[in-house]
């Protein structure tokens, strides 16, 4: 029965909470992840109920959560792997939801970082641009909202970082020069926000290295 089921993980993120908060962080990981399994079997039989979605939602964000406080990284990428995946599922179900879409393409960002980390550039570039294709989109569909355009600065910035890395020099200025773009309008638009001055002077800084 589907509310057994859902009782089932409710019990389990109980336990994970208590286990967490006393420091068994990897205790804690195991059974949110048994969690993640039982509410995305639900949502993949109920697609369209929406208790399932956020219930999925909130045992992702628990689970990242705690991935973001440890530094194995390769136990790290298996379960990133995992709720990306449910993450996606999260964002074709609800596809409208823009709380969703954030979150999947922030995750995308945060798995190509721990893959850049361990030298797989491949894999990092992968993922930085599918993440930056599903921003060009979002923020397109959005294009008053500074949120989403400033996302799309952070994923243009980071496709040109690995470019960089692996000497691919006019496509990691050609990302650059896109990213001060936003920069400059992001700016202009609030010429008090600081970090929005702090990103426009990293690219210019950025791109006259790249330049020399």
């Amino acid at each position: 029965m589907p509310l057994y089921k859902r009782d089932l993980t409710v019990a389990l993120n109980k336990v994970a909470s208590v286990l967490e908060n006393k420091g068994d962080v990897d205790a804690a990981l195991d059974l949110y992840k048994e969690s993640l399994d039982i509410r995305r079997e639900l949502l993949d039989s109920y697609p369209d109920k929406t208790e399932y979605r956020d219930d999925l939602s909130w045992v992702l964000n628990r689970i990242e959560e705690v991935l973001d406080k440890k530094d194995d990284f390769d136990d790290m990428i298996e379960t990133y792997k995992k709720c990306l995946e449910a993450r996606r599922v999260l964002s074709e179900a609800d596809p409208e939801n823009k709380e969703y879409k954030r979150a999947l393409y922030y995750r995308m960002e945060k798995l190509a970082n721990i893959l850049n980390k361990k030298g797989d550039t491949d894999g990092a570039l992968e993922l930085y641009e599918e993440s930056l294709n599903i921003r060009r989109v979002f923020s397109g569909a959005n294009p008053d909202v500074p949120l989403y355009k400033r996302d799309l600065y952070v994923a243009l910035t980071w496709v040109g970082f690995v470019h960089k890395k692996r000497n691919n020099t006019e496509k990691a200025l050609e990302m650059y020069e896109e990213a001060l773009k936003i920069a400059r309008e992001l700016t202009d638009s609030d010429p008090g926000n600081s970090q929005y001055k702090s990103d426009l002077a990293w690219v210019l800084d950025s791109i006259e290295r790249l330049k020399k």
